[in-house]
């Protein structure tokens, strides 16, 4: 049901991140349909890079690593490649004059692919780093939540 609700939004606003993401969730966690879930997914992260989006790519790999979420269906190696191509392209974006914003917010979504990755030391830097800007940002409090 939701689903279909989803879907039918889609068709009439195929390029909203959101939706898109929303779709992804569904199939993959509630349904747990992965043949259909996982092409949502691998064309969610060719569109956020193909974008060059830090916003879209940001969605994406939050889709992909969410400590809240059952992965133990996905194939790891590709979850893996997917985010470190995710994560290579946020980190190397050069976001507009105040648009850094979703760049530093992303960092927890990339951190938490460096953690399950292995790399924890990258890991927590860039847990740090994103802090450090968001102690330098407006409304700082309401958005670590989002980091961490």
């Amino acid at each position: 049901m939701a689903l279909s609700a989803v879907e039918e939004a889609l068709a009439a606003t195929p390029e909203e991140v959101t939706l898109r993401a929303l779709q992804a969730e569904l199939l993959l966690h509630k349904v747990r349909d992965m043949s259909a879930g996982l092409p949502v997914l691998r064309r969610l992260v060719r569109d956020a890079i193909d974008k060059k989006s830090v916003v879209w790519m940001s969605v994406a790999l939050r889709k992909l690593f969410d400590p809240s979420k059952d992965y133990s269906d996905f194939p790891r190696a590709e979850r893996f490649a997917m985010g470190q191509e995710l994560s290579e392209h946020i980190l190397a974006a050069k976001p507009s004059r105040g648009g850094e914003g979703a760049k530093f917010l992303s960092y927890g979504a990339i951190a938490q692919y460096y953690y399950e990755a292995g790399k924890r030391k990258e890991a927590i830097e860039l847990v740090e780093l994103g802090l450090k800007w968001l102690d330098a940002a407006p409304a700082a409090d309401a958005a670590k939540t989002d980091l961490v």
